[in-house]
């Protein structure tokens, strides 16, 4: 063995810490030995070692323990263009798991100053079938290239990974979730809109579900979406789909304060999840036609559901609004509801007698129901909220705007 090469060895010698190197050992699996040497260590004895004749010596050797591989990894991280390339190459088959690797990227810290150089090198890294060297140059995008210059690119790049390997994949996800945190509708555009392999999702979605830097509001949002990513697979169904199907619910209060709704039972209606969750009541109401105005939708669809005509009822203002996203005839549909506040004029009589031949198939009644019949209902009701909303009304707080209201939530 060299003199440099048995230097080195006496200096990882005596900085061998057992009790770091019993804790280290299980969260490395690796090929080599592990001599229990901390990194800051590491890093005082590469900047002594890089400045020796016969370093080049030592960068060529073929490590024998994870200190040697991660020593090497610290020195070439010194280099300028173009040695630095030049070693690199030959360091990249020495990467033999994670901490190897992420250990090096974060010594590469000349991208910060030839980003293109180093987003050419690496390119061909990404494509490679192989675990540690498609790892290296993932870990480079997530340590130097989430930036608006290069999202894209990097959103081009995670489609050409080849590699089904874990540490890979792992790398993928980190990268999804650091560029989720840091650009997160541009990310969750990407994930809508691309076919993301189902193991590389459910990792990315448990990195961002982890990420102190990531809102709950995002994290929610990414929760829901990745619930019906998953049931839209498992039933062939596009999770991305423009379907949308705007509709006009009527909140109809009698002179008793009693709520009208309408019992359902639809087996083409299913949640997010791809679960029909059987009969329901619901407030009267439905689509709002191609070209219809609201004003017709509201006055249409009170006659076919209740025989009652405009004349019967005396409509207010837009009280709430809400979205949520249903699995309708087996087609993602996204739900966008408005919620028009009305009083019944008089003693007027509902019945079903002009439902349309749709709705014959799937209405089965009409009731008024009290706010404490419908707190104490153990039917589904929706929306899942309704006697918390419901109340405020009839307690006289109308709303000068419509307020959004979580459709999706139960009680």
């Amino acid at each position: 063995m060299n003199d440099i090469c048995l230097d080195i060895r006496e200096l990882l010698d005596k900085n061998i810490d057992i009790k770091y190197r019993e804790f280290v050992t299980p969260l490395v699996p690796n090929e080599l030995n592990i001599l229990g040497v901390r990194i800051p260590v590491l890093r005082q004895i590469a900047k002594t070692i890089a400045q020796r004749n016969d370093v080049e010596i030592f960068l060529q050797m073929t490590p024998t323990v994870i200190e040697e591989a991660l020593l090497q990894g610290m020195i070439i991280g010194r280099f300028k263009l173009p040695d630095i390339l030049k070693w690199t190459r030959i360091f990249i088959p020495r990467i033999t798991n994670w901490s190897i690797c992420d250990v090096f990227c974060g010594n590469l810290k000349i991208t910060r100053k030839h980003p293109k150089i180093i987003w050419d090198f690496i390119q061909p890294y990404v494509r490679l079938n192989e675990e540690f060297s498609s790892r290296f140059a993932l870990i480079m995008m997530l340590k130097y290239f989430i930036n608006e210059e290069y999202l894209s690119q990097i959103f081009t790049e995670i489609m050409n990974v080849r590699c089904k390997k874990y540490y890979t994949q792992m790398a993928v996800a980190w990268l999804l979730s650091m560029c989720y945190a840091k650009f997160p509708n541009e990310t969750f555009e990407f994930l809508k809109t691309h076919k993301i392999d189902v193991d590389i999702l459910a990792k990315t979605t448990r990195k961002i579900f982890d990420s102190y830097q990531i809102s709950a509001i995002d994290k929610e949002k990414i929760r829901r979406w990745g619930k019906m990513e998953k049931t839209c697979r498992k039933n062939s169904i596009s999770a991305t789909t423009d379907k949308i199907r705007n509709s006009a619910k009527i909140v109809l209060l009698n002179d008793k304060n009693e709520l009208l709704l309408i019992g359902t039972d639809d087996r083409n209606i299913k949640d997010i999840n791809g679960n029909y969750k059987g009969r329901f009541w619901q407030l009267i109401g439905g689509k709002i036609e191609e070209e219809e105005t609201l004003k017709n939708a509201l006055k249409r669809e009170l006659f076919e559901e209740t025989a009652l005509t405009a004349e019967d009822v005396e409509f207010g203002p837009i009280i709430w609004q809400g979205e949520l996203d249903l699995i309708m005839h087996g087609e993602l549909t996204r739900i966008k509801q408005k919620f028009i506040l009305a009083r019944l004029k008089g003693d007027g009589v509902v019945n079903l007698t002009h439902l349309t031949q749709e709705e014959k198939e799937t209405v089965t009644e009409l009731k008024w129901f009290s706010l404490k019949e419908i707190q104490e209902s153990k039917e589904i009701i929706y929306p899942g909220l309704l006697p918390t909303y419901l109340k405020e009304i009839l307690n006289g707080h109308i709303p000068n705007e419509p307020i959004e209201i979580d459709l999706a939530r139960g009680r």
